[in-house]
């Protein structure tokens, strides 16, 4: 698995689409489009520049709006400057301007900022911070803590140690309530990694609202579902999944199972659909070339009979 700092090819993906819905990307993958669009030392004309800017811009208000559970968001002095980072990304972040972020993100933002500053955790005055015995010593972790049991499952993963990586990520699914920054990692090793879908499907109950109604984590769900049978709830979790890549990977789990069933309607409505999203897919040959098998072999004890009547001497 890729070290986290490691640089990552971005993919050719239109930020408008991404901004409209029709695309969803994850994390890291829209961090990798905002660097890829920041006009900064590009050599733009002033016009292309302030557009790029601007787009930036929308994009960053996407990423708070959609990944604010696992960024850590701060402000500079002057009440600026916002750097945006990944809390578990391996320095994944960038930099925005407050006011030119939309206005419910600005709003949103501006309000954790103002709460800070003037609230505590129990909404009571906030006592200025105590000054550490060393300034350069930061106080240590909470090891129990969602954040040190993410980092933990990270480094782990790295290591492809996935037992070890599954129980610190369960721990952080536990501690933050089903959330969706555990809800997420937890999921894509559990159905992308290891498959066990049963033990995916489990978590259904414990997801925290946000999480429930998350696009990765309703998709993740849904590919869980159709490996396991469970064909409407496989539909029911894939309504609002703007990836089209995982509806069809959903659609395609759903006539291999049609097709291990023998239910060649079924098999072919998952296959229309994979059509209709994407027509050049690969599992469009294959799951037409299962499906013509199987109404071959449904054929084939009418046709030996239709066969030893042609060859009956006629009297």
């Amino acid at each position: 698995m890729a070290k986290g700092n490691r640089k990552r090819k971005a993919k050719a993906v239109d930020p408008a689409r991404v901004l409209s819905g029709a695309v969803r990307l994850g994390l890291r993958e829209l961090f990798d489009l905002i660097h890829d669009v920041n006009p900064t030392e590009r050599g733009l004309s002033r016009e292309k520049e302030e557009q790029r800017y601007a787009l930036k811009s929308r994009l960053q208000s996407l990423l708070v709006r959609d990944f604010d559970a696992e960024l850590d968001v701060r402000i500079d002095d002057d009440h600026r400057v916002v750097a945006i980072h990944h809390r578990y990304g391996g320095g994944d972040g960038c930099h925005a301007i407050l006011d030119e972020l939309d206005e419910d993100v600005r709003a949103m933002l501006r309000r954790r900022f103002d709460e800070r500053m003037h609230t505590g955790a129990d909404g009571s005055e906030a006592a200025p911070a105590p000054r550490p015995a060393d300034p350069g010593e930061p106080p240590p972790e909470d090891p129990t803590s969602v954040d040190a049991l993410l980092r933990a499952a990270e480094a782990h993963l790295e290591d492809y140690a996935y037992d070890e990586a599954q129980a610190a990520l369960e721990a952080a699914f536990a501690a933050s309530g089903g959330a969706t920054s555990a809800a997420r990692p937890l999921l894509r090793l559990l159905v992308d990694l290891l498959g066990t879908n049963a033990t995916a499907l489990a978590l259904r109950p414990r997801l925290a609202r946000d999480a429930s109604e998350d696009g990765e984590v309703r998709g993740l769900l849904a590919l869980a579902a159709a490996r396991a049978g469970e064909a409407a709830a496989a539909k029911d979790w894939l309504r609002d999944v703007a990836d089209e890549t995982r509806r069809v990977e959903v659609h395609a789990a759903l006539a291999d199972r049609a097709l291990a069933a023998h239910e060649l309607a079924e098999a072919a409505s998952a296959l229309s659909a994979i059509q209709a999203i994407d027509p050049a897919s690969p599992h469009v040959l294959r799951i037409e070339g299962a499906i013509a098998r199987e109404q071959q072999e449904e054929r084939a004890p009418l046709e030996a009979q239709l066969a030893e009547l042609d060859d009956e001497p006629v009297e």
